[in-house]
């Protein structure tokens, strides 16, 4: 364990951890192959199984954590291992994409980030690395049309491979995304998806059912803490909120894949839903927290507190994009759960 006079020394004071980096990265294949869904093809067997994947071996945790490695190690590795590792990463991404993930480039840039914070006193960017960061964001909007597409069509079909390809080929030909109602249309859409803080604010009354302790309680038992079965059918509290928008009744998890939607309530917009203008002390209490934790955690490897930093970055900026803090509950558990099996049979 650390003590007080170390924690806080600079990364290169710090013993380096020897980990195996071929070992690592196959522990983040085996986590996204086997991270595939309806494994056992019984309804009831797949829905614990995932649960069990995602609070024990979460891929995309996993990948985090992958990315970690690699980011404090980058020196130390090998030619032909950086090229694995970025290879691996750049397969993760197209590949998520394929299957409709509009955000699998913006996650790993993301762990990026909080990967650098966690090693650095302060964090530096390069004029190139600006300009890379302006040349990036005309692909990103393409990936995010096509990846749109693509769930249009998953919606409603099985689509091959080649159908995928067909997909993005029109995406990117085509100019109906220019149109008012097209893809352009969607982007400012996603942007206008930070409204709903200003609108949970705004009527905060209207939504008192759903943001208050005992739904929070119970949204916990339902989603979280009885898999197979729910007791009070109460979905989480990001997809409670379109049956009040649209007037369908009372928030059942039996109907939540009919009405499905996940709001980005902020970390603003529910705290005043919860605690009305007391959200004030209660957004400093968190920042204050968050900051205590961080600074007292303990390690026993370089590689270790990295890992425990970048993890709770992690969660403060979850936090502030909340989805809810039930969501967010069982993320944080999770992402503990999956470290301390990273922790016990690789980090060895």
């Amino acid at each position: 364990m650390a003590t007080n006079s170390n924690r806080l020394k600079p990364y290169r004071e710090v013993l380096q951890h020897k980990g195996n980096a071929y070992k690592i990265l196959g522990f983040f294949v085996l986590a996204y192959l086997f991270g595939k869904p309806n494994l056992l093809g019984i309804a009831v067997l797949d829905r614990l199984l995932d649960f069990i994947k995602l609070l024990f071996f979460n891929s995309s945790i996993v990948l985090f954590i992958v990315i970690i490695f690699f980011t404090h190690n980058y020196n130390r590795l090998t030619f032909y291992q950086r090229g694995f590792f970025i290879a691996v990463f750049i397969g993760y991404i197209v590949l998520t994409t394929l299957s409709g993930s509009r955000s699998a480039a913006l996650v790993v840039i993301m762990y990026v980030l909080f990967a650098s914070l966690a090693g650095a006193k302060q964090l530096t960017f390069k004029i190139r690395h600006l300009l890379l960061g302006l040349m990036m964001i005309p692909i990103v909007l393409l990936v995010f049309i096509f990846a749109t597409d693509l769930r249009r069509y998953s919606a409603t079909t099985d689509v091959s491979n080649e159908q995928k390809l067909e997909v993005i080929k029109n995406s990117v030909s085509s100019t109906a995304w220019l149109e008012d109602d097209g893809s352009i249309g969607l982007i400012f859409d996603r942007i206008g998806f930070l409204d709903y803080a200003t609108e949970i604010i705004a009527h905060k009354e209207q939504y008192s059912s759903i943001f208050n302790i005992p739904y929070y309680l119970k949204s916990i038992v339902d989603n979280f803490l009885t898999p197979g079965f729910t007791v009070f059918d109460n979905p989480k509290v990001s997809n409670a909120l379109v049956y009040k928008y649209f007037n369908y009744g009372v928030p059942s998890l039996k109907t939540v894949d009919e009405y499905y939607a996940s709001d980005q309530l902020t970390m603003y917009g529910e705290y005043f839903a919860l605690f009305g203008w007391g959200s004030l002390l209660a957004f400093f209490l968190t920042g204050y927290l968050f900051q205590k934790t961080y600074l007292k955690l303990t390690y026993k490897s370089s590689v270790e507190l990295f890992i425990k930093r970048a993890l709770l970055l992690n969660i403060f900026y979850v936090l502030i994009n909340s989805f809810g803090l039930d969501w967010l509950l069982f993320d944080s558990i999770a992402m503990y759960l999956t470290f301390i099996l990273f922790r016990k049979y690789v980090l060895v």
